[in-house]
């Protein structure tokens, strides 16, 4: 989305370029968008035709493009934009959550997903892990003020379709 909003009508070659992604992984993503009507193919006949950001995509793309500056100002695009960093963070925001709440609040994600993002995440700074007493012990997760930077422009995107 925050590519479209740069260059408003780009092919999917420049996209692939420009994102520095498979074709499988922009194919999926492009699907993705074109569901819930955030971007649609351009007017041009043949296969080439630009993807371009519709009514709806115009009003998010600006969040988008926060999301992005701000992985950028905090040195984390790759990791950022992994598949489940952000629904962590979202999942996270405002709660300190231990490993089977933050399973139970994202449905579709594994458990070494889920572990391999918040080992990730903990990694560079993104959450802090407090291991809590109790036999057996346990862990809970929680936003650490760099995290909680994504959480503005998060709050302003719609839920996933």
């Amino acid at each position: 989305m925050a590519e479209l909003a740069r260059a408003p009508e780009a092919t999917f070659s420049r996209l692939a370029e420009a994102l520095r992604v498979s074709r499988d992984s922009l194919s999926r993503s492009l699907r993705a968008l074109a569901e819930p009507a955030w971007i649609a193919r351009g007017k041009e006949a043949g296969t080439r035709a630009p993807y371009v950001l519709t009514r709806a995509g115009r009003r998010i793309a600006p969040s988008c493009v926060e999301l992005v500056r701000t992985a950028q100002g905090l040195a984390l695009e790759e990791l950022a934009f992994r598949r489940w960093t952000l629904p962590v963070a979202t999942a996270l925001h405002g709660w300190s959550l231990r490993f089977a709440e933050l399973r139970a609040m994202l449905p579709d994600i594994t458990p070494r997903a889920l572990a391999l993002a918040l080992k990730e995440m903990e990694a560079v700074g993104l959450l802090k892990r407090e291991i809590l007493g109790g036999f057996p012990p346990s862990a809970s997760y929680r936003l650490t003020a760099k995290g909680q930077r994504f959480l503005p422009a998060l709050d302003r995107l719609p839920a996933a379709p």
